[in-house]
């Protein structure tokens, strides 16, 4: 009998095949975004922010190589994109600021030469507590079932098994309804419960963030240093002065701690909120990041970017790769 293997093997010269055909044919940039680089312990905290196997991470970033993509920075896309002129590049970004970008994704970068931007959450760098939503994923994890819902229904109600944690979670947490401090006042009642002393936050945080030597090694090789927020608050709950002062504060830090100048801002949570834009543009930031899963499209709204995010299924990748490479073959073939 013929093994799923062969059947996967299959389907993915399938798309390999159609993506090269058309992607010969079409210019259309993809900006690509990860989070974590390493193996997944299924975790919650690994389901909710998203891991990528450093072996799939490698087999992306060939597959664009053998396709004709080159790789640029992201200030390159946005240059060409404001004056329409799309080519067939690649911009690799990752979110948050995890150590195991620097010890996973870094070597290959840098083997490859490779530029890469880091939209960080500039609170976690060096931190010795954990940042207050990965404190919450972590602690939740330790509790029992029972134990777990019972907290998190006082939150959110529509939830009855175990079954519903991941959901439940992220309903509390993309929640306009919840304001922020009951998002923080969870975070700690979780952390209390499960007893996640001082200590041992302390170790966890610090395998867990960046540091800035490491960031600022990874500067000299090919870091751009872009802003994800300072607290990685949900942008859905804060008014104009808190969307202010938390874009702000990034920016301050890393003007300050790394020496850099950010000119792009990544949406935490791939959300937004009335005030974002403005702000974005009074800072004289040059763009806004997003998790819309697309190619790059002419006429493309910097303040509105998309972003293919990529995890532990590649599939998922090509997938959109090639159906948006097909998308466009089809919106060429009409003009003439």
């Amino acid at each position: 009998m013929i093994g799923s293997k062969f059947f996967r093997i299959v389907k993915m010269s399938y798309f390999f095949s159609i993506s090269l055909f058309l992607a010969r044919l079409v210019n259309r940039p993809v900006v690509l975004c990860f989070h974590r680089i390493g193996k997944s312990s299924g975790s919650l905290l690994d389901q909710r922010v998203g891991v990528t196997d450093p072996d799939s991470f490698r087999k992306v970033i060939n597959y664009l190589r053998i396709i004709g993509y080159r790789f640029v920075s992201l200030e390159h896309l946005t240059n060409s994109i404001a004056i329409s002129k799309l080519e067939r590049v690649a911009v690799v970004t990752f979110d948050d600021g995890y150590k195991d970008l620097y010890q996973n994704a870094f070597p290959i970068l840098k083997r490859l030469n490779i530029p890469f931007t880091l939209f960080l959450t500039t609170s976690t760098v060096e931190s010795k507590k954990l940042l207050w939503l990965h404190k919450l994923y972590i602690a939740i994890d330790r509790l029992s079932p029972a134990n777990r819902l019972n907290i998190l229904k006082q939150y959110d109600n529509s939830g009855d098994t175990n079954d519903d944690l991941y959901n439940m979670i992220g309903k509390i947490i993309d929640s306009k309804d919840i304001n922020v401090s009951k998002k923080m006042a969870l975070a700690s009642t979780i952390a209390n419960e499960a007893v996640l002393e001082e200590k041992e936050e302390q170790l966890i945080a610090e395998e867990l963030y960046l540091t800035k030597a490491e960031l600022r090694e990874m500067q000299r090789n090919g870091l751009s240093i872009e802003i994800h927020g300072h607290e990685h608050l949900p942008p859905a709950n804060l008014n104009r002065t808190e969307t202010e002062n938390e874009i702000k504060s990034s920016v301050s830090y890393v003007l300050q701690a790394l020496n850099g100048k950010p000119h792009f801002y990544s949406l935490p949570y791939g959300m937004s909120n009335d005030f974002i834009n403005d702000i974005a543009k009074d800072l004289n930031l040059s763009g806004i990041a997003t998790t819309e899963q697309r190619l790059v499209k002419e006429l493309e709204n910097i303040y509105s970017l998309p972003r293919i995010c990529v995890t532990t299924d590649n599939m998922h990748f090509y997938q959109r790769l090639a159906r948006s490479q097909g998308k466009a073959f089809s919106e060429k073939i009409h003009l003439f």
